[in-house]
């Protein structure tokens, strides 16, 4: 797969227009679900994924906060391929939270 460097410098975006944490197979917006759905800190981020540098965690968000129209549809898409097919096993406090975010 051919990955295109963005105007950020930890950010790439796929042929396909999905934006990726760069050096990792972490797509921006599953890092921003994580960050809208617990409401957690970049720094709770890092402590979540270790593997992650805050810089790349920084410019994921930062990209998030430039393209945030963009990537809530692709986040609503994604609930919605979910709640198609059914998935179950959710944690409770994790499911709350994304119906709150389905409602913003």
């Amino acid at each position: 797969m051919s990955l295109q460097s963005s105007e950020f410098k930890h950010i790439v975006i796929d042929p396909s227009g999905l934006a990726y944490i760069s050096g990792t197979t972490m797509k921006v917006r599953e890092l921003v679900l994580e960050y809208k759905s617990y409401g957690w800190t970049a720094e709770q981020l890092f402590k979540q994924h270790p593997d992650l540098t805050m810089s790349q965690i920084h410019a994921a968000l930062a990209y998030y906060f430039d393209h945030s129209a963009l990537l809530d549809s692709e986040i609503q898409q994604d609930l919605a391929s979910i709640e198609r097919l059914g998935v179950v096993g959710l944690d409770p406090a994790a499911k709350k939270k994304l119906d709150q975010f389905r409602q913003s």
